[in-house]
């Protein structure tokens, strides 16, 4: 290559080398004036995110592992499982607990690994009093545990003098419960189940057979001095299967055979109805389970024969048909409401019917039958209120015969047509209305003359009644 082109090669270098220092001296100006160089951003923005919440974690249930949660929905089946672990002195959590996991009783045999450490590995008995043995960490209380509690327990006595101790812990074998069945069962005694079982399985073990619902008997689970109710039927049924317990060793399940409650006297069907989980029933309950009330109910005069024989006069009307609820405006008390027991007897009286004779000018004359405290306006609508030729003014109600007739004069005329409630006497048992056909007639000779045959009496001697103020005094003292 000659001397030219050697020299116009370097000067095309050279003047190469100076645009590139030129370019890199400017890229600080361009950041300076806010240049902004093109991004991915800048062909697809993107969109705003909304920030997220911060996340809150649920405290765990007290005495459970940090990572299981108990949630009660409040059902009636919550509350009756909370009602259940409170008379057993536990929570709803804890006996939730101890039906998701097994938990470790007295006789068991557990297997403990601790990771590259064979000497610290071993299989143990647990100690009648729930406790095992291990070295270098002390008896360790493990009864009513669950395996995984077991193990995070070990881990963390263990890590007092070893760098984050893997422990394992499985059941070995797993020694027989005792529990107690009381009742009318075949096998009802001591019932031995292996493992961990619940209370249905020992009803059944104890030869248990599905309620059909008609005996309604009920359970009581007694532990550690207390005890709880529960229902069969409940027991029973499938959408309620938090009930089935899981038994704890020396536990003790009671067959209760309740005394029936008696439902008695005008119902439609009269008999026995059983008494639920609370241990009573309601008067309204009882006679809804008895096929609810006849016509011929008197609910005035209902009677509750409790157990010892004592009797209480209730009128039924104000426990069924009372107010409930204070009622400060009106003055209204509420109705404490009557509750019955096992072995207690409900009787609905039936109306009484009294019957009276209803003679003389009446379409129908003859015997007719009412409800107790009938009037003489409703004798009369029974035998037909007038004939032609009545003398309704002059019309009797004659009391006692035929051994002391008492004669009251009462016009119907008055009564009928013009409203006159006082003529409107309440008639009793036996009692005549007679309405004569003429002004003066004897009643007493009318009455000898057609009662004769039916009463078999000689003539009768009357004695008149002179005012209703004297009637109703009578009526006061028989």
């Amino acid at each position: 290559m000659d001397e030219k082109g050697a020299t116009s090669r370097a000067l095309s270098i050279a003047r190469g080398i100076g645009l590139a220092l030129m370019l890199f001296a400017l890229l600080p100006a361009c950041r300076s004036n806010d240049v902004p160089f093109a991004t991915s951003a800048d062909v697809w923005p993107e969109r705003p995110v909304s920030p997220r919440p911060p996340r809150v974690e649920a405290p765990p249930a007290a005495g459970s592992p940090p990572e299981i949660e108990f949630h009660l929905i409040a059902t009636t089946e919550a509350e009756t499982l909370s009602r259940i672990a409170a008379a057993l002195g536990e929570t709803p959590e804890e006996m939730i607990r101890q039906n998701a996991f097994f938990l470790v009783a007295p006789g068991d045999t557990l297997s403990i690994t601790v990771l590259l450490h064979p000497d610290l590995s071993r299989e143990t008995l647990v100690a009648p009093d729930g406790s095992i043995a291990m070295p270098n960490v002390g008896s360790i209380s493990v009864g009513g545990s669950s395996i995984d509690t077991i193990e995070r327990e070990i881990a963390r006595r263990l890590s007092a003098f070893l760098a984050e101790p893997q422990v394992g812990v499985s059941l070995k074998t797993a020694a027989p419960r005792q529990v107690t069945v009381i009742g009318s069962l075949p096998q009802a005694g001591q019932v031995e189940l292996v493992g961990q079982h619940t209370l249905l399985e020992a009803l059944t073990k104890a030869g248990m057979q599905r309620p059909t619902g008609s005996g309604a008997t009920t359970v009581q689970l007694i532990r550690k001095g207390r005890h709880a109710v529960i229902d069969l039927m409940k027991l029973y049924s499938l959408d309620a299967a938090g009930f089935n317990i899981r038994l704890k060793p020396n536990d003790i399940v009671m067959l209760v055979e309740p005394l029936p409650i008696a439902i008695v006297g005008s119902v439609n069907k009269p008999g026995s109805v059983f008494a639920d989980e609370k241990g009573y029933r309601s008067i309204l309950e009882g006679l809804a389970l008895a096929g609810s009330i006849t016509d011929r109910a008197d609910l005035s005069r209902a009677q509750i024969i409790r157990r010892n024989g004592q009797v209480e006069q209730t009128d039924l009307n104000d426990s069924l048909f009372g107010p409930i609820a204070q009622d400060d405006t009106a003055g209204v008390k509420p109705v404490t409401p009557c509750l019955l027991y096992p072995g207690d007897t409900l009787l609905v009286p039936a109306t009484r019917e009294i019957g009276v004779y209803v003679l003389g000018m009446v379409a129908r004359p003859g015997l007719v039958r009412g409800k107790d405290k009938m009037t003489v306006l409703q004798a009369l609508a029974m035998a037909g209120p007038e004939r032609f030729g009545a003398v309704l003014t002059e019309a009797k109600v004659v009391r006692g015969f035929p051994q002391k007739p008492k004669v009251l004069s009462i016009d119907v005329d008055r009564l009928m047509y013009q409203g006159d409630l006082a003529q409107n006497v309440i008639l009793a048992e036996g009692d005549i209305v007679f309405v004569p056909e003429s002004i003066g007639s004897d009643v007493i000779d009318t009455l000898n003359r057609v009662l004769a045959p039916i009463t078999g009496s000689s003539k009768a001697r009357a004695e008149y009644v002179s005012s209703q103020e004297a009637w109703n005094a009578l009526s006061t003292e028989e």
